[in-house]
């Protein structure tokens, strides 16, 4: 039998890896991997609560819009103007030598018909349908 010589003059058997060399790099390799996890965990975070934000901020907007609406009733319905005409068209109140006109139209009130009373078919209701579905034109 031969023997084949490496390099180094060793025989026959086959390479020793030296994984003493290589641990470093497989260490640094996974803490690598743990951190790019980490950091695309913290970037969907970050996403989601700029949503977030951006849904309470367009809420917020409109609120200030139903509040600022609800400001200008509020000090409509505060003033004289307002007082009168709600009691005018509401109550019929009226000033002294005011006349009150009642302008609201007669509405009249719809009827109530009976329905017709249905018309008879000649035959069971499958036949009539299957009859005219497959009666040519």
């Amino acid at each position: 039998m031969t023997t084949v010589q490496n390099r180094r003059g060793q025989s026959g058997e086959a390479p020793r890896r030296n994984w003493g060399a290589r641990l470093p790099y497989i260490v640094l390799v996974g803490c690598m991997a743990l951190f790019a996890y980490a950091f695309i965990q913290r970037v969907q975070e970050v996403r989601g609560l700029q949503a977030d934000q951006a849904a309470l901020q367009l809420q917020n907007k409109q609120t200030e819009q139903r509040i600022k609406a609800l400001r200008r009733t509020v000090r409509y319905e505060r003033t004289a103007a307002y007082i009168m005409n709600a009691a005018r068209s509401t109550w019929g109140y009226t000033l002294p030598n005011e006349v009150s006109i009642n302008a609201n139209p007669h509405y009249l009130h719809p009827q109530v018909r009976a329905a017709p009373a249905p018309t008879p078919t000649p035959g069971p209701s499958w036949k009539v349908w299957w009859e005219s579905l497959t009666r040519r034109s």
